[in-house]
């Protein structure tokens, strides 16, 4: 039977990509991850948050939670900006981590520097100004920050309404784009500016362009329920305020009471609190971490290291049992009481954080530690000591055959022992020398393979004196102070 001319069959091969074309879901994209692997799927704004992106993956039939930083920057900056959160996930603002002194005291501010003058630096933090002297200070370590940690909400809220008024065309917070109003809402809940972004949310609720319009009202109750549950709400932004003075004692007591605070909170409530737990547990970490990084070597290894050295009549054998023995754990004791000063620790998390202490960070420049004049107790000397020389003039008769006896004994420098070396070597040299053996010995630390050398202060690099006497004899002998190890080395180390 011939086909009639004005009917046309479809080729299997051909209908079964057309049938799954028309069968895809619509909205459907690929996302690529940092592994290497090109997800199609189906992103879920409602079901994503500040920390994770909900993927539909069409090919598995799952739905997938990944935290943001595992997509490929383009396709992450790309949903945000679809979504109307670029520009508030992932957000902070370059700051200072301050270090300041009292005596024996010592206190961390975390905020963003906005005057110095009349020896006095102004710091911006929870929204207010703390005016520091400027002699106080006594390490600055610059620091990103959370926008909410440095900034009022208000404060915030400003910020956003002169961005959008910069924007062309110029918009307002109160505009009735829904578009705008979403991303008002979002910022504004973010910061937690609730009637804003309740406002905010119904606005985009009823801009009939906006396709997210059934999910705006969604938030807008979300918001809405918040707004009645103010005491929680505002329990847990003193919490923040604590938190990002890092009062981990207060926020804890605070987080163990809050139930009892305020029974029958909405489930918007718990959801903002078990949130609020995990960044305080993130925040916990990475600030406990820094700690490890700038205190355990820099302050609490040195300081144990020169008490112990000036103990009277303390050898360099006791000192290498001590090392060895007891000074990892006395170290780390005394880390876990400077850390137990803001929260309670346990040494298992203590040593956790040295031992995670690069996690999340570029590591830093490298520390050094010398061994000074001792150097030659550690990397030996390669040079032998010389023979002697003389100038080769016969010594018989002087003149007319008079007998010039004996010539005299030139007693010649001998190198010193490690013993003898320790005893003559000033406090701080000592400390120096200890330190450097224990960062290679214990383990404890990333030591670089390339050392620092510095040529000996006595004998200029050569490892060998050269004298010649009152006689003419020439007198060589390994120098007294290196023992013919040359350098004084120093160790690299984080």
């Amino acid at each position: 039977m011939v086909p009639h001319p004005t009917r046309r069959r479809f080729a299997p091969a051909l209908l079964l990509p057309l049938l799954l074309a028309c069968a895809a879901p619509l909205g459907a994209e690929v996302v690529r991850l940092k592994t290497g692997e090109a997800v199609k799927c189906r992103p879920i704004q409602a079901r994503s948050d500040d920390r994770t992106v909900v993927l539909e993956d069409l090919q598995r039939g799952t739905i997938r939670s990944l935290a943001w930083e595992a997509l490929e920057p383009g396709d992450r900056d790309r949903l945000q900006e679809e979504w109307g959160w670029k520009g508030r996930r992932l957000s902070t603002v370059k700051g200072w981590r301050l270090v300041t002194r009292v005596g024996d005291d010592e206190q961390e501010i975390y905020g963003v520097i906005e005057r110095e003058e009349g020896g006095k630096v102004g710091v911006r933090r929870n929204g207010d100004i703390q005016v520091i002297p400027a002699e106080m200070i006594v390490e600055r370590t610059e620091e990103n920050h959370d926008p909410r940690e440095v900034y009022s909400a208000p404060q915030l809220m400003d910020q956003l309404a002169a961005e959008l008024a910069a924007q062309a065309p110029p918009t307002t917070l109160d505009s009735p784009d829904g578009r705008t109003a979403w991303r008002v809402a979002e910022y504004a809940e973010w910061v937690g500016a609730l009637q804003q972004a309740l406002e905010a949310y119904r606005r985009a609720a009823v801009d009939p362009e906006f396709l997210q319009r059934a999910t705006a009202e969604q938030r807008a109750l979300r918001v809405e329920a918040l707004l009645k549950d103010q005491a929680a709400v505002a329990t847990l932004r003193d919490l923040k305020v604590k938190l990002s003075s890092n009062l981990f004692k207060a926020v804890r007591a605070g987080l163990e009471g809050f139930d009892a605070k305020h029974p029958g909170a909405s489930e918007a409530v718990v959801k903002a609190r078990d949130a609020f737990k995990a960044q305080v547990a993130q925040r916990r970490d990475k600030y406990f971490r820094q700690m490890a990084r700038y205190e355990f070597a820099r302050k609490i290894c040195r300081k144990l290291i020169e008490a112990k050295v000036r103990e009277k009549d303390i050898t360099l054998s006791d000192v290498r049992s001590w090392v060895k023995r007891d000074l990892p754990n006395e170290a780390f004791a005394a880390l876990a009481e400077r850390m137990g000063k803001a929260d309670v620790v346990t040494p298992e998390e203590v040593r956790g954080w040295w031992d995670t202490r690069w996690e999340g960070v570029l590591k830093s420049s490298w520390s050094r530690a010398g061994y000074g004049g001792g150097t030659f107790i550690i990397h030996k000397p390669q040079i032998a000591p010389p023979k002697p020389r003389n100038s080769g003039g016969g010594g018989g008769r002087a003149g007319g055959g008079g007998n010039a006896g004996p010539a005299p004994v030139i007693p010649i420098p001998k190198p010193p022992t490690a013993d003898e070396w320790w005893a003559k070597a000033p406090t701080s040299e000592r400390a120096s020398w200890v330190l450097a053996h224990f960062v290679v010995s214990s383990q404890l630390f990333e030591v670089s393979d390339d050392v620092d050398r510095t040529p000996c202060i006595l004998c200029l690099g050569h490892g060998i004196i050269t004298k010649t006497t009152q006689t003419g004899e020439l007198l060589q002998y390994l120098c007294n102070r290196c023992g013919g190890a040359r350098d004084d080395v120093a160790v690299k180390f984080r």
